[in-house]
């Protein structure tokens, strides 16, 4: 059996400290490892992701760049490198990196999408959706290749061909809530309400924090005139946005309540909502209560009155 050296016993010493976020001791450890041995790769190497790690990403760049010095022909590490780079917002740089690590390792697909995001920050779209293409076809049966190029199509507003490569996607991970919550937001984007809507029930059974699904579907069910259910989810969106979700969910929620004034009185419905709207606070209820005056203007002047006054009542409260 091989004896372990002094300098590798620090360097797992050193990735022992990062794996529990102690990350300056793990940079301690590796700056030992490279006293005694210099040309150590793997010290350099860890030390290079401590420093990402720490955001201190210039260290990270150098310790990298000394890395490839000795081991010129690794192809992960102009993609730590190219990463590096890619934080910085020097994307010409970790273009080149992504490159040569796609020279030294062809197959990798994952150079490919990191070389595709590189791409979009410099609005090469046409090299970037190659490089998605590519990395498909290098991995077909692969949910993140094909969720990334589905995600390239939904931003570029091609819904259809989007869907499609989420539905691939779905079939490789059940497990996956970005596919299902973009596949939904393109079947919204689509009109297909009542999809989008089972798309974002599996992203909150897969997630039940995530609030961007819930207020998705309340407007998917609120373009379905099913204003009940709409109010909802906009209460479920604004527990987990509280401060985006007073000037939206609450501003929705009004809104589905104007349309259920087909089925109730005019006050009943303000009560309701206005007593949900206190808690946000005064300011936020008067300006809520503006609104409802030239919603009550288009009624009979009688139901106009009732609604007023229930609704000062609930502001006095």
């Amino acid at each position: 059996m091989r004896k372990i050296s002094p300098e590798e016993k620090l360097v797992e010493r050193g990735r022992d400290l990062a794996a529990v976020r102690k990350y300056k001791h793990a940079i301690n450890s590796y700056t030992k490892a490279l006293a005694i041995n210099p040309t150590f790769v793997d010290a350099y190497t860890f030390r290079g992701q401590a420093y990402c790690q720490l955001e201190d990403y210039d260290k990270a760049v150098y310790n990298f760049g000394r890395a490839i010095e000795f081991a010129p022909d690794n192809a992960d590490l102009y993609g730590y490198r190219g990463d590096v780079f890619f934080c910085l917002e020097d994307y010409d740089a970790a273009v080149w990196d992504y490159t040569k690590a796609i020279e030294l390792k062809p197959n990798n697909h994952l150079f490919y999408i990191d070389r595709a995001d590189a791409y979009l920050q410099l609005e090469y779209f046409d090299l970037a959706f190659s490089d998605f293409n590519t990395a498909v076809d290098l991995s077909p049966k692969n949910v993140f290749t094909h969720y990334r190029r589905g995600e390239f199509f939904f931003y570029a507003e091609v819904y259809e061909a989007a869907i499609e490569d989420f539905d691939e996607a779905a079939k490789y991970s059940s497990t996956y809530k970005e596919v299902f919550y973009l596949r939904g937001f393109a079947k919204y984007k689509l009109g297909d309400y009542a999809a989008a809507i089972e798309d974002f029930d599996k992203t909150t059974a897969l997630n039940i924090n995530d609030g961007n699904a819930y207020y998705l579907k309340a407007l998917s069910l609120f373009k379905l005139n099913d204003y009940r259910q709409a109010i909802e989810n906009f209460n479920n969106a604004a527990i987990f946005f509280p401060d985006f979700a007073e000037l939206y969910a609450f501003i929705k929620n009004f809104l589905a309540y104007v349309h259920l004034l087909k089925l109730l009185s005019w006050s009943s419905a303000f009560l309701t909502y206005f007593s949900r709207t206190v808690n946000s606070g005064v300011q936020f209820s008067h300006r809520l209560y503006s609104s409802a005056e030239y919603f009550c203007s288009v009624t009979c002047r009688r139901e106009m009155k009732k609604a007023k006054k229930t609704m000062k009542q609930v502001l006095r409260r």
